[in-house]
């Protein structure tokens, strides 16, 4: 994890402060990541277990979990559908991820999750394959068909 904050302290210097702020936490045998507002908590043998699949999973997992941060995501948590709130940050989080397309936070799954984000921007703007809406769902639904399958975001919620 170290090497993960460090290249992308490198990469991404204006986040100096905020990459200083993130605290790291190594927990065993939890079997999970997980972040409570201050640290990011995550178990080594998961973590090189992810490693095998992505050696980029940990500096995902660190700017996923700081663009968390950076976009207030866990201020307004408790007035809302948790499940819909974390699923709504993950998506602009990873949006965000993907536009910056930084080479040390590539996955492979990026090409897959990339045409489920353009799918909900197009139901969003009404094009093809727009799903009818419900009677009083907002104009900011999210359609979870385009996200049935999971990708492999590493996201910290509730164990992920």
């Amino acid at each position: 994890m170290r090497l993960a904050h460090d290249g992308l302290l490198i990469n991404m210097r204006f986040l100096d402060v905020a990459l200083s702020k993130l605290k790291l936490s190594c927990r065993q045998q939890t079997g999970a990541h997980l972040f409570d507002g201050a640290a990011l908590y995550y178990d080594p043998v998961r973590l090189l277990r992810q490693y095998k699949i992505a050696p980029n999973y940990a500096a995902r997992l660190y700017l996923h979990t700081l663009l968390h941060c950076i976009f207030f995501h866990g201020t307004v948590a408790d007035k809302l559908n948790r499940l819909y709130w974390d699923m709504a940050t993950d998506i602009a989080v990873e949006n965000t991820i993907l536009d910056i397309d930084l080479h040390l936070t590539r996955l492979q799954t990026d090409d897959t999750l990339r045409n489920r984000l353009e799918i909900l921007k197009k139901q969003e703007e009404g094009g093809p394959g727009q799903q009818q809406r419900r009677p009083g769902v907002g104009r900011h639904a999210v359609q979870p068909a385009a996200l049935e399958q999971p990708v492999g975001i590493p996201s910290p919620h509730a164990g992920a």
